[in-house]
């Protein structure tokens, strides 16, 4: 709803976030770079070597010099990448060149962002797994004419998305609806220094969101309001944004029934 000062912050692949760049105290000639810092991955390598991991981005973090974290990806056992994952590496430069300056202010007020009402919401289970090489939303893998579940037109769920501490990252997008992160739980300590916004939030975590990152022993509540305006049962994808691991069956459909 407000801008937010930070200094760093956690993206994984799909999530994004609006970052201000002032560059009015460059000078004309300098140079600052968007660059991925070293980060811990969490991949637990050693249980999958064989596996096709993928990596799920990492940490953006502004600092006085410029520099941000950025993005990193690997195949866990089967990477083509020059860097370990994890690794820093610039992304891009930023050249300053003489010009006029401008001031500007962000407004107070970015947003309104109604919390969605959650009292008598029904708390679905959604458990993340990896078994025999294959990746499963509780405890299934994807079936293109199959349904995992069913949810009711106009209902509001708290979806419980738990990640076993032996699994590797996973940012789990939803096609069709956006969703409120309410809480983090069991968040590594490694990422303690992000969340700084109550209940285990981070700053990427304050909007309205459609992938959320759930670390190895984590488990990350989330609400969803199912309304919308189109005629009869509708199904959509839920699956992780890590493109390997929904290629390994990381995917389900759900139905919202009419």
């Amino acid at each position: 709803e407000r801008p937010e000062m930070v200094t760093e912050a956690f993206l994984a692949p799909g999530e994004r976030l609006d970052v201000l760049f002032d560059g009015t105290q460059m000078q004309s000639g300098s140079d600052v770079f968007l660059k991925s810092l070293a980060f811990d991955p969490m991949e637990n390598d050693g249980m999958t070597g064989m596996v096709a991991g993928g990596s799920m981005g990492n940490m953006k973090h502004m600092e006085s010099m410029g520099k941000m974290h950025g993005m990193n990806h690997d195949m866990g056992g089967m990477s083509t990448s020059k860097l370990p994952l994890g690794a820093a590496f610039n992304v891009m430069k930023i050249s300053a060149s003489a010009g006029t300056r401008v001031d500007a202010k962000l407004p107070v007020t970015l947003s309104k962002i109604v919390p969605i009402v959650v009292d008598g919401a029904v708390e679905r289970k959604i458990e993340l797994s990896n078994n025999n090489q294959q990746f499963l939303i509780n405890g299934q893998t994807f079936r293109m004419n199959e349904n995992a579940f069913e949810v009711k037109r106009g209902s509001v769920e708290i979806w419980r998305i738990s990640n076993p501490v032996k699994g590797m990252p996973h940012p789990m997008h939803m096609h069709g609806f956006s969703f409120q992160v309410l809480e983090r739980i069991n968040s590594p300590s490694q990422f303690s220094s992000v969340q700084r916004f109550g209940k285990g939030l981070m700053v990427g975590d304050l909007g309205w969101k459609d992938t959320v990152l759930v670390w190895p022993g984590e488990t990350v509540r989330i609400a969803i309001d199912f309304t919308h305006n189109f005629l009869g049962d509708q199904v959509y994808l839920f699956h992780c944004h890590n493109l390997e691991h929904e290629d390994s069956g990381m995917m389900i459909n759900f139905l919202v029934r009419a």
